[in-house]
């Protein structure tokens, strides 16, 4: 004779059991769910935070180039576009061209690491090996119409230390356009009148 009352009673507790294996395989998927995308929300996040840590620099011949928002912070200017617009995540540059760019950024570059130290005014050395280090001597060891550039392109984006630089080479240039033979010619009367005419208010500065 089958007891009734035992068959419900085990058929009950079986009921339960799978009840209760169906209720703790549920909780792990939530939890499995949770964590996965638990996880998916921190890639995210970080990936957000590595693409608002560069920012596109792009010059006048609308070249881009690629460059972290720390390093842009020497020059004045990108400083206060990139903290007016915190989500900027490119700045035009349509007075400086892709050559003088990548000059400009191989400069920020090293002095980000290397601070740059003030010039001292005036000139106490003949050669400006002496007065600058010699990372900076042999970057801006450059021709008159390069120089030149670099004094416009400093001034455009307010970066001091470049402009120092680049301002402290005239009298190097001039000393060594005064030994040539061509320092009568029409080469030296133009460089002249572009560094008077065009960047007197640069210099007047850097010599304050």
């Amino acid at each position: 004779m089958i007891d009734v009352a035992s068959s419900s009673s085990s058929s009950s507790q079986a009921a339960s059991a799978v009840k209760a294996d169906s209720a703790a395989a549920t909780a792990v998927v939530a939890a499995n769910t949770s964590a996965a995308e638990a996880s998916v929300m921190a890639l995210d996040e970080d990936d957000e935070k590595q693409g608002n840590d560069t920012v596109l620099l792009r010059s006048k011949d609308g070249d881009a180039r690629v460059v972290k928002r720390a390093i842009c912070m020497q020059s004045e200017l990108l400083k206060t576009m990139l903290t007016n617009d915190k989500e900027a995540d490119e700045c035009p540059l349509p007075q400086v061209s892709t050559k003088m760019l990548d000059l400009i950024i191989s400069y920020l570059t090293y002095h980000h690491e290397n601070a740059a130290v003030e010039i001292e005014k005036p000139l106490k050395s003949a050669t400006i090996t002496e007065v600058v280090c010699k990372w900076d001597a042999e970057f801006i060891d450059v021709s008159q119409e390069m120089l030149f550039e670099f004094i416009l392109a400093a001034n455009f984006m307010d970066m001091k230390s470049l402009l120092d630089l680049a301002c402290a080479k005239v009298p190097y240039i001039c000393a060594r356009m005064r030994t040539c033979a061509h320092a009568r010619t029409m080469q030296r009367r133009v460089f002249w009148l572009n560094v008077q005419c065009v960047c007197v208010c640069s210099i007047v500065r850097w010599l304050r």
